[in-house]
């Protein structure tokens, strides 16, 4: 990598107000070592000195990501970009490049950062001050207090709070774009996002979930680098997303997480479970988790996804399971559904060569793109023809909590952390002081929702078999799931079980 100057760029665009120098673009206060490092800087940009820094760690989130008071998520990743327009939003902005320092540009100003060759070059009035503008290899953006920095790509158009990192994809050359946000600040846009349903104390579970998800992720190096802002993690699309009764939700449920053993648990949800929660075996590879059993759930009903009807065409089916798996496919044989109704594996057969049984959920990912009525793996199936019909319930994988069931039980008067009772039994609702260590990681390659309820197109033996629908649940027995809490005071932080 070629060295560059030192390029940090802190820039005032308050509207009305003289443009100031700012300290180094951070997250907290700087340290006097820091502030050393500055005027030196300062010192020898002013004097046309050349200072070489440490080339950063190609397409890596900001090091400061492990603070447990922020999330960082790659967001964007789904557009690929290959350029992005950053301005702020009447607020004061900095600007640093290769993590280095620079000049105050003008108030307004705005930032073009364009992928070329394996590096980033910089225009714009963001760039009128910098003496090197090619050849960098990572460029953070930070809007200082509770400042907006918005983001335009060839396809969208975006703003978020906190800081934005960027450097390049060096094989595929698009532009691998972080933001570091305030937990809190997070949560809302996550509830906004995934939770569209009107209701108060389903979206405070809903934020309870979200939050335990991502501080999860953050705190493992693997998944904390591929935690991402769509459903493959948890949809997260930014400040102007966000909406009042989602801020009353993340604030109202603020650094409340779920926890099992005192680790925070895996709060994986889904749209819709069709009436029966899933087991996490039947949809993941793993061993079963605790608190991730079938029941049977009668708050799910009201999802419009409680049962629905599918129709695909054999040989259309078989070229896009052949063209997945480089084989013919001629026919299919679907293993019996489990205790959760759930199909967990599918044989492809072929007239000349081997056989191959893929996971339940990898046979929806391909049909479902071939119809998107086909929700779940919740299903039972008939040959008619020259078709595959499809009879199943519920929307996305069905583990953990149903988004439509928490809105059910909402309806019903439930408070949020009765909802959170009844999908993960047998773990705690933990108030902030400290945060857990991370549990045993699943090895799940998937993100928390199966499916988006405000959105529809968001997730043996031989012959087919069926399993029967839940039973009819009576009032009585709803009654009776009410579920009895307990609380534990400690010196540190409080405790509520959750479960019985």
């Amino acid at each position: 990598m070629n060295s560059a100057r030192v390029h940090t760029l802190c820039i005032s665009i308050l509207p009305g107000r003289e443009k100031r120098i700012n300290p180094l673009p951070c997250m907290r206060p700087v340290s006097l070592s820091a502030s050393i490092v500055y005027l030196v800087g300062l010192i020898a940009a002013t004097s046309g000195l050349s200072i070489a820094a440490a080339t950063p760690v190609q397409n890596s989130p900001p090091t400061e990501a492990r603070d447990d008071a922020v999330i960082v998520v790659r967001i964007l990743s789904s557009t690929s970009p290959f350029w992005l327009n950053i301005s702020g939003r009447e607020s004061t902005i900095s600007i640093a490049a290769n993590n280095n320092l620079s000049l105050p540009a003008d108030a307004g100003t705005r930032l073009q950062v364009r992928s070329r060759s394996g590096y980033m070059e910089l225009s714009g009035s963001g760039a009128d001050h910098l003496d090197d503008k090619t050849a960098l290899t990572s460029v953070s953006i930070t809007a200082d207090g509770d400042g907006v920095l918005e983001i335009q790509t060839e396809s969208l158009r975006r703003a978020y709070r906190g800081r934005i990192q960027i450097s390049v994809d060096e094989k595929e050359g698009v532009l691998i774009i972080y933001n570091q946000v305030e937990v809190e600040e997070y949560v809302a846009s996550v509830v906004a996002s995934e939770y569209g349903l009107k209701d108060e104390e389903g979206a405070k579970a809903m934020a309870v979930v979200a939050r335990t998800y991502a501080m999860r992720a953050q705190q493992n190096e693997k998944t904390r680098t591929s935690f991402l802002d769509d459903t493959r993690s948890q949809v997260y699309r930014g400040f102007d997303s966000t909406t009042t009764r989602s801020r009353r939700a993340a604030n109202g449920t603020a650094g409340q997480t779920i926890e099992f053993n005192g680790q925070l648990i895996e709060a994986v949800y889904s749209s819709s479970n069709g009436g029966l929660t899933a087991a996490n075996e039947s949809i993941w590879a793993g061993a079963p988790i605790p608190y991730l059993r079938p029941r049977i759930d009668p708050y799910d009903a009201i999802s419009p996804h409680s049962n629905w009807d599918a129709v695909l065409n054999k040989d259309r089916l078989h070229s896009a399971l052949s063209d997945r798996y480089n084989m013919t496919v001629t026919s299919l044989q679907f293993g019996g559904q489990e205790k959760d109704g759930r199909i967990r594996t599918v044989t492809l057969k072929q007239d000349r060569g081997d056989e191959r049984q893929i996971s339940g959920s990898s046979f929806r990912a391909i049909a479902g793109g071939l119809n998107s009525q086909l929700k779940s793996t919740f299903f039972k199936v008939k040959e008619r023809g020259r078709d595959y019909q499809f009879e199943g319930q519920g929307f996305g994988h069905g583990v953990g909590m149903s988004q439509w069931g928490a809105h059910g039980m909402a309806l019903q008067g439930s408070e949020y952390d009765d909802i959170l009772n009844f999908y993960y039994p047998g773990t705690s609702l933990r108030y902030p002081t400290d945060i857990p260590a991370l549990a045993g990681d699943m090895g799940l390659a998937r993100g928390a929702s199966g499916a988006v309820p405000s959105e529809i197109n968001t997730s043996g033996t031989e012959g087919f078999s069926s399993a029967a629908s839940p039973p009819t649940i009576t009032q009585t027995q709803i009654k009776g799931w009410a579920g009895r809490q307990s609380v534990t005071t400690r010196t540190e932080n409080k405790r509520r079980r959750i479960g019985w």
